[in-house]
């Protein structure tokens, strides 16, 4: 396993609600630029982008 050196939690980029939700641009610790969308009907699920770095505390 490669070892991923993670400096700092990851760090908000912009932030925008949408007819749906919200919307999260990230700058993970790892380097990697993640997506969160959060809906705002309690019926749906949250949903992500930009996939997970083995090894990151972050990523998940």
């Amino acid at each position: 396993m490669q070892h991923i050196q993670v400096t700092t939690a990851p760090v908000e980029l912009s932030h925008h609600t949408t007819s749906e939700g919200t919307v999260v641009w990230l700058r993970c610790g790892c380097g990697r630029l993640r997506m969160v969308f959060t809906p705002d009907s309690p019926a749906d699920r949250p949903m992500t982008a930009g996939g997970r770095t083995l090894g990151c505390p972050y990523c998940g």
